[in-house]
């Protein structure tokens, strides 16, 4: 594969990454240019795929922590993968990860996110859509669902009358989660006073004050805002929330396959570190 290929290849994983994989081109696009630009550096002449992903991991294990190399060579299988379907690459390659120790899971305790909800005057948030905010508090502490699967949640997927929600990931199998009366209670109000008129159920939910989707950093800030209000303050992030939500249900007894499944988790490693 040469260089003109290989651009070529970048060119059509874009794409792919666009309409396929949505949340993810930033992050693969930038590590697969590291790929390029590393391999560059190395040699002049034209040489293959299997060289520059060499030179590649080479650069990334001597420069690299273990974390930082397993995101990378993640993104790099995820390249690999879509070349393979795409007949550039006769069999497929996975280069395999380096162990990761995964850091252990902030939470905030479950009294001060009901207190959250349940106490804070409108006026405390700052906020032009006071209940459209709580509503999002309470969604993502409820479900446990990360806020790019909040973002796209549209009004057909969701069940006021069964306090429940529909999460379609573009690659994952779809889940339903579900809510509590206090945030049943802030979504119908946000639909009825603070949201534009619906025109069809296919809109998003949760829309800006500029009536366009609310987009993951805007969840993220909401949150924040949120953290501001508890003593001592806290950092709050939608990973905090989906923390919290996932320790909660162990200590209460719920079995770790229950909440490896709430939280859409492909293997069951992912959610024992929650109880480590």
């Amino acid at each position: 594969m040469n260089r003109m290929t290989c651009q070529g290849y970048l060119a059509a994983f874009e794409h792919h990454c666009l309409t396929e994989k949505k949340a993810t081109y930033h992050t693969l696009r930038s590590y697969l240019s590291e790929l390029w630009e590393a391999s560059e550096q190395k040699a002049k002449h034209s040489f293959t795929l299997m060289q520059m992903t060499a030179l590649f991991t080479q650069e990334l294990k001597s420069k690299e922590k273990n974390s930082t190399q397993a995101r990378k060579i993640s993104c790099l299988n995820t390249f690999f993968l879509f070349l393979f379907h795409s007949n550039a690459l006769k069999e497929p390659i996975s280069l395999k990860r380096p162990p990761v120790q995964l850091p252990k899971a902030e939470v905030v305790s479950r009294n001060a996110i009901i207190q959250l909800l349940q106490n804070t005057p409108k006026h405390a948030l700052n906020s032009l859509k006071p209940f459209r905010d709580r509503s999002i508090l309470g969604i993502l502490y409820a479900t446990g669902i990360k806020s790019m699967e909040l973002s796209a949640i549209t009004l057909q997927d969701v069940d006021l009358q069964n306090r429940s929600i529909a999460i379609r990931p573009s690659r994952k199998k779809q889940r339903t989660v579900f809510f509590g009366p206090q945030t049943a209670y802030d979504l119908e109000k946000y639909l009825s006073v603070e949201r534009p008129k619906v025109q069809n159920s296919s809109e998003y939910l949760f829309l800006s004050i500029h009536k366009t989707p609310l987009t993951t950093r805007s969840i993220q800030r909401i949150c924040l805002s949120f953290g501001h209000l508890l003593t001592p303050q806290v950092e709050l992030t939608p990973k905090i929330l989906r923390h919290s939500f996932a320790l909660h249900l162990l200590e209460r007894g719920t079995s770790l396959e229950r909440v490896q499944e709430l939280l859409g988790h492909a293997t069951p490693a992912s959610t024992e570190r929650y109880i480590k």
